[in-house]
């Protein structure tokens, strides 16, 4: 294994970890993307692994702002009298 690959083993096990609460359909979309990660890595597919690792990135965006829009968007419930 050259350093290279170690090196993109470690960056997605970083990113894995830096994956903040999400729904969790989104979480799953993540999680095989983060494998897919592992496995370009295992290849020495530079390119794929970055398009992955993008991927992750923006869906992670996706994922906070939805969740950001649905509380903004959540109406209190008047109580009943």
């Amino acid at each position: 294994m050259t350093a290279n690959r170690i090196d993109l083993h470690d960056y997605a096990e970083q990113l894995r970890r830096s994956v903040p609460y999400v729904h969790p359909a989104g979480r799953v979309t993540i999680d095989i993307w983060l494998s897919d990660m592992h496995d370009a890595a295992d290849r020495g597919d530079i390119s794929t692994f970055g398009r992955l690792a993008q991927m992750v990135r923006q869906k992670i965006d996706q994922e906070l702002k939805w969740h950001q829009e649905s509380l903004a968007s959540a109406k209190p419930t008047a109580p009943e009298r």
